[in-house]
């Protein structure tokens, strides 16, 4: 999960794998302040 402008009315966040963002970030321009949450594998 990626996430903009943490606690901000204007908040926005892309779920998805770490390929799906990338993708996503390649076409889309970041601004502002950016969060990255990862989570670990399942057993």
């Amino acid at each position: 999960c990626v996430v903009r402008e943490i606690s901000k009315i204007y908040e926005t966040y892309h779920r998805g794998t770490v390929g799906e963002l990338a993708e996503f970030f390649a076409q889309h321009e970041a601004k502002g302040e950016i969060v990255v949450v990862l989570g670990g594998a399942t057993k």
